[in-house]
């Protein structure tokens, strides 16, 4: 496996405390069921929201694309910033009719 891989960062560590050799086997056998809740997890935290039945296809297409990649965690972060959901994000605007100075206030 390429260098950064999950498959290398996993079999090389010993492992966060609780996991024994069969757990992580078994999580080494489905690495696409781990990285598809890795990358829901992450889309969650990135886009501020939960990830919705409208974002699986989102979500799949960054799996695809990981598992063509050997698994690497930056072609799952690169996905997710490069995806639609992402890009196309809401950001707050302040309150109609406020002006700059009062916007700036109410962070304060």
């Amino acid at each position: 496996m390429a260098a950064g891989s999950l498959g290398e960062t996993m079999a090389g560590a010993a492992g966060p405390p609780g996991i024994q050799g069969a757990s992580l086997n078994a999580l080494m056998a489905r690495p696409d069921q781990f990285v598809q809740t890795l990358t829901v997890k992450l889309m969650t935290y990135a886009l501020g929201r939960g990830v919705e039945a409208h974002d699986m296809p989102t979500v799949r297409a960054i799996v695809r694309n990981a598992a063509a990649q050997d698994y690497k965690f930056s072609s799952i972060v690169s996905g997710i910033v490069k995806s639609d959901p992402f890009m196309k994000q809401m950001v707050p605007t302040a309150p109609a009719g406020a002006d700059l100075k009062t916007a700036e206030a109410s962070l304060h």
